[in-house]
């Protein structure tokens, strides 16, 4: 595996993180301004989050074109020594393990509020944003659990979207 390739994983990662930050973030900042009633601010994030994600889209469609302008010329096709499979599946598996680490402590947090809001009498109003943050701390569960017990599946999926056009 050269550097460039390396590299290109890495903004694969990114692409993926970028992904699960709009995830994470998007949906409550929508929530939050539309309960505000500021549709300017609903626009600006919807605007946002489109943004992202389409620069999301481009680092994973495109990442040995951002390798190859991150790295040095004279250092792109030196070899790195690691598997591509090894370290795709690497990669995966500590993307994985970040996501978990941040959502399982919002996942409890959430379940908490949830338990205490549904009991008679209860003090604590979810309101809109709680039940829609919960949903996107779902969300994040669901992926990190795919990024880390998946990630040979994902491997394979890289490698399909690689050979594509050959």
């Amino acid at each position: 595996m050269t550097n460039a390739q390396s590299v290109a994983v890495g903004v694969r990662l990114f692409a993926i993180f970028l992904l699960v930050y709009v995830i994470r973030g998007g949906p409550g900042l929508w929530l939050m301004n539309w309960r505000e009633g500021d549709t300017a601010g609903m626009t600006t994030v919807v605007v946002i989050m489109v943004a992202l994600l389409a620069v999301a889209a481009l680092l994973w469609l495109f990442p040995l074109s951002v390798a190859s302008s991150l790295v040095p010329r004279s250092a792109l096709e030196r070899s790195s020594g690691l598997p591509v499979e090894d370290l795709q599946r690497c990669g995966f598996l500590l993307l994985g393990l970040w996501v978990l680490a941040s959502a399982v402590p919002g996942f409890v947090r959430y379940a908490f509020l949830y338990y205490l809001s549904s009991r008679p009498g209860a003090m604590v109003d979810l309101g809109v944003n709680i039940p829609a943050a919960f949903v996107g701390i779902v969300c994040e569960l669901v992926i990190g659990v795919w990024l880390v017990f998946g990630a040979k599946g994902l491997v394979g999926l890289v490698r399909r979207a690689r050979d594509a056009g050959h």
